[in-house]
């Protein structure tokens, strides 16, 4: 009903996403085990700060200029690494309550934006509200994928390439992004 193009372009921008967030979620969670010594409590802290933070950003998304909001990220989770790197060594001596929130203050600005592509979206699909569920249907197969993929990457080349390898899949997801139709 919308065409082969448009339905070409909605399947990849919601598949993208689904891959970046869970490559970029897990590449988060496991830099922070090291601060927070315990795995179970970075994967906690981790998540909880991304989802929330995700949250946020979702509701806020009719707010925030949709564009700009993936250029921030992607520019973001570039620096990320450096950022991150920089800040451990200062975090270690602090007590574990205060290197929790760090953490999660860290997290956050990444899960605000994060939150911004998915509702920003499904709003564009507005007029053609039968292909919404192909949007998601494309973005969780898209993450159930990317949890392993994120593994295999790690493995084999790091976890800050995993994080730019989310980069580049948010850019590209800003390049195919549904318009309205």
């Amino acid at each position: 009903a919308i065409g082969r193009r448009r339905a070409a372009r909605v399947v990849g921008y919601f598949s993208l996403l689904g891959l970046a967030f869970l490559l970029v979620e897990d590449s988060l969670i496991l830099r922070f085990i090291l601060l927070l010594v315990q795995p179970t409590l970075a994967v906690a802290t981790g998540i909880g700060a991304l989802l929330l933070s995700s949250v946020v950003g979702s509701c806020l998304s009719a707010r925030v200029d949709w564009r700009l909001a993936r250029l921030v990220l992607v520019a973001w989770l570039v620096v990320y690494p450096l950022l991150v790197s920089s800040l451990t060594p200062l975090f270690l001596p602090l007590p574990l309550w205060a290197r929790v929130l760090a953490s999660a203050l860290l997290i956050a600005p990444v899960g605000l934006l994060m939150g911004v592509p998915v509702p920003r979206g499904v709003a564009a699909l507005a007029v053609t509200r039968d292909v919404v569920p192909w949007a998601w249907a494309a973005n969780g197969s898209a993450s159930v994928v990317s949890a392993v993929l994120a593994a295999m990457l790690a493995l084999s080349f790091g976890f800050s390439a995993v994080l730019l390898i989310g980069a580049a899949l948010y850019l590209g997801a800003t390049a195919i992004r549904p318009s309205p139709a």
